[in-house]
């Protein structure tokens, strides 16, 4: 992936930086006179008294402010001040790499256009919150600024609490540079060897500058928040009573880096949040952000902040993890209790690569927080990245959910979008919206399950959009291994769905006590291809659930995958499954069933199988193509209506019975039924009474009734127990003969010793009898209708004013007796001529 020209910026800009400050610098804490501000040099520590006082706000102004390692700036304000406001009027930057420290609850705010850097020893000793800056200028009620740019002493008197920053062009750079963390689970706050950049719990941490840049450094505010924003261009950012920022519309933001194993952690007991704004926000090199409720922390009250990235270009996130959990017992077995929170993307693109983990998930006492990305343009997973929502073992609550809303979606390479319960808890739902595309490929899956020895239900997985398709081993799962209903599986797309190789499942599983949930599909297109199967199938205790299929225009299965498995859609009840099986619905213009794929509704367990039933206006099995709905437990019937059924080179429509079940039922109602080459339809039974068949037709062509299967085409109700127990076969056409077959024409397209056969019936008033070489090899002769091979022309309106006489039809119409196979293997309907 190209890196984006922000970040580049973002790299360059820091590089001038790091070459400001690799020179030797010493202390340099110097008053710029303006509000009364006096600093005292006491060893290593720098104490700053002074400044100008207006109510519990304190202001303290400076020509530079910077303190190097090892040293230490002390704000030694009165108790009773609740805002220290310090600014830098000079043109250096702040380089901080030392102790900032005040007395009391005071909160601290730093203001220094030129830019501001924090190093690996930088630390914070205050009782209140603090606010790092690069704007131009505090902004108060009624329009007083408290200005670097613009020093001069402000009547400050009656000010209160600020309401914003204002920034001017081109705010300069934050830097927060660090060790690093190497933390495999965060589960409480960050070990002070870490040596973070941090507040008291509850308070608040803040970073607005032009581009910000978290290089390994560690920022920690447990159970407050952590806010870092990003401008560049003028406008004002809002500062807010409980601590977040507001960015105004149509401002324009800058970049923020978060990278080399860089730490942001608002763990605790409740609270605490992280919101980060900008333009382009790159997240890498194993850094980590995390939230929620602590390790033996909490109560039945508590709740989690929520982790927001808002970038107004792109985000691309590597190898790092974002978690907002109900974290595991502590040390002393100690359960934590509470919610955790959600984890919030918005932005223009989404890129997650290498590994991402975005995890709400509850492993105490507690539900999980959701999962949240809207991107008005690209969502993209790839590299074994994941977005979960868990209630974990052991764990007590429910899950959360993944939404994500977006123009396309891709997930890719092993990646996973799942919401499980391993604990005793519901899942929670995957629904993706995409205006445009969704695509999962590689081995990709989105998930909902119940997990084995688990307690809870499933929860659903759908999609909306216009196309979607899953190829190279990627599929949809929807199943039960636990104590607790499967979820369902829901499509909705505008144009296309495809599954290749793998598909669509909803199970329960063996060990599992449960129901199957539904696959639902509505599309104007369906292709199923490869081996891929739409499976709804109980293997447990519990029914399977049904696969339904609604599309405008096609619904196809074609092929088989290496494995040996072919293309279909199946509700099976498994051997030793207690349940029943799902029906198959599927509704379109037209179904066909190619090179072995099947329909399958079937059970070999302790339950009925489901129905099939279909409705389309053309149906065609070809190359042993099956139509199944077999059982050992009776049900399992086939309906189907169309205007033409196709059956070509062994393919069948069975509902045979074994054991002591009775054969199940087929109807089919169709204008058209031909069944070439072997295709058999059958409702057989072993040990029981064949089924019924039943067939409402207006023409039946190539196949007919028999009491036991041949090599030929065959209609089917038998038993093996003997022809007392056989089922029905009901065939209803309107005088047509049902052993009307397939016409071999002769060699030789005329025969001149049958030029004129004996008892040729001829035209009225015709007296004689010929045969001449029709469209196709057909023979015609005297009285046979005639195959037109002129063209109809341009349809055109009758202009307005012209009539036309009615005419009378003076040429019988002459019904197709037999299906005719040409000299290129093309079959079409036709008449027999006399042998």
């Amino acid at each position: 992936m190209k890196p984006s020209p922000s970040l580049l910026h973002i790299a360059q800009s820091s590089a001038l930086l790091i070459l400001l400050i690799s020179y030797p610098t010493t202390a340099q804490i110097i008053p710029d006179n303006t509000v009364n501000t006096t600093v005292t040099p006491n060893g290593n520590i720098n104490v700053i008294e002074g400044g100008t006082r207006a109510g519990n706000n304190l202001f303290h102004s400076f020509q530079e402010f910077s303190i190097p390692t090892g040293s230490e700036a002390f704000f030694n304000n009165a108790f009773d001040i609740r805002n220290i406001f310090s600014r830098v009027t000079g043109r250096s930057i702040s380089n901080i790499d030392g102790l900032i420290r005040a007395n009391g609850i005071a909160n601290l705010f730093l203001l220094n256009p030129n830019g501001i850097i924090f190093g690996q020893n930088a630390r914070l000793n205050i009782g209140g919150s603090f606010l790092a800056t690069t704007a131009n200028s505090f902004k108060f009620a009624d329009g007083i600024e408290f200005s670097a740019t613009n020093p001069q002493t402000a009547p400050l008197l009656s000010v209160n609490v600020p309401i914003g920053l204002q920034y001017g062009k081109n705010a300069a750079e934050i830097r927060v540079q660090g060790k690093g963390q190497d933390l495999g689970f965060a589960t409480e706050s960050f070990d002070s060897s870490l040596n973070p950049l941090e507040v008291l719990p509850g308070k608040t941490l803040t970073f607005v500058g032009g581009n910000v840049v978290v290089d390994g450094g560690i920022l920690q505010a447990p159970g407050g928040r952590v806010e870092i924003g990003g401008i560049t261009g003028e406008g004002t950012v809002g500062l807010n009573a409980d601590g977040s920022l507001s960015f105004p519309e149509g401002v324009v933001l800058s970049d923020i880096s978060i990278t080399n194993k860089a730490g942001i952690n608002v763990i605790a007991s409740g609270g605490g949040s992280i919101t980060i704004t900008g333009r382009n926000l790159d997240i890498s090199g194993e850094s980590l952000l995390t939230a929620g409720i602590a390790a033996g922390k909490g109560s039945v009250d508590a709740v989690a902040g929520d982790i927001s990235l808002n970038a107004s270009e792109v985000i691309n996130i590597s190898s790092s993890r974002i978690e907002n959990n109900v974290n595991p017992v502590d040390s002393k077995g100690i359960p934590s209790i509470g919610n955790s929170g959600d984890i919030i993307i918005q932005t223009g693109s989404l890129y997650l690569i290498d590994g991402v983990l975005l995890d709400s998930s509850t492993f105490g006492q507690g539900n999980a927080g959701n999962v949240k990305i809207t991107a008005t343009d690209t969502v993209s997973f790839d590299g074994g990245s994941r977005a979960l929502s868990a209630v974990r073992k052991e764990a007590i609550g429910s899950a959360g959910g993944i939404e994500i809303i977006t123009k396309s979606l891709f997930v890719t390479g092993d990646s996973l979008l799942a919401t499980s319960t391993l604990g005793k808890g519901n899942a929670g739902n995957v629904k993706i919206t995409a205006t445009d595309t969704v695509s999962f490929d590689g081995g990709s899956r989105a998930l909902s399950s119940v997990a084995e020895g688990a307690i809870g239900n499933g929860g659903s997985i759908e999609i909306i959009t216009k196309s979607l398709t899953f190829t190279s081993n990627a599929q949809l799962v929807a199943d039960t291994d636990g104590q607790g209903n499967a979820g369902s599986v829901k499509i909705t797309a505008t144009d296309t769905v495809s599954f290749d190789v793998r598909g669509a499942f909803s199970t329960v599983s063996e060990k599992a006590i449960g129901n199957g949930g539904s696959i639902e599909i509505t599309a104007k297109s369906l292709s199923v291809t490869n081996g891929a199967l739409l499976s709804s199938s109980t293997l447990g205790k519990g029914n399977a659930g049904s696969v339904k299929i609604t599309a405008s225009d096609s619904v196809s299965f074609d092929g088989v995958d290496s494995n040996g498995y072919y293309s279909g859609a199946f509700s099976t009840v498994e051997t030793e499954a207690i349940g029943n099986g799902g029906d198959i619905d599927i509704t379109t213009r037209s179904l066909s069933l190619t090179n072995g794929a099947e329909l399958s509704a079937t059970s070999e367990g302790n339950g009925a199988a489901g129905n099939i039933n279909l409705k389309a206006n053309s149906i065609r099995l070809s190359d042993e193509a099956y139509i199944i709905a077999d059982t050992v437990k009776g049900q399992g019937n086939i309906t189907m209506e169309s205007q033409s059924l196709i059956m070509r080179r062994g393919s069948n429509i069975t509902t045979n019975a074994t054991g002591k079940a009775t054969g199940g039922n087929i109807t089919i109602n169709t204008d058209v039924l031909a069944a070439l080459e072997n295709s058999d339809i059958s409702a057989n039974a072993e040990d029981s009474f064949g089924g019924r068949v039943i067939i409402n037709a207006q023409g039946i062509f190539g196949t007919k009734f028999r009491p036991d299967t041949t090599p030929e085409s065959d209609i089917t109700a038998t038993s093996k127990l003997g022809p007392q127990f056989s089922g029905t076969v009901q065939i209803n056409t309107p005088e047509v003969d049902p052993n009307s077959g397939l016409v071999n024409l002769p060699e030789n397209a005329v025969d001149v010793s049958r030029l004129v056969p004996k008892g040729c019936v001829a035209r009225r008033k015709e007296t004689g009898a010929f045969y001449i070489t029709g469209n196709g090899g057909f023979q015609y002769r005297p009285g046979d209708g005639f195959v037109s091979p002129l063209p109809t022309g341009e349809v055109r309106s009758i202009p307005e004013g012209n009539t036309s006489n009615n005419s009378q039809l003076n040429e019988r119409l002459i019904e197709a007796q037999g299906v005719y196979q040409l000299e290129n293997g093309e079959m079409v309907l036709g008449w027999e001529c006399p042998k």
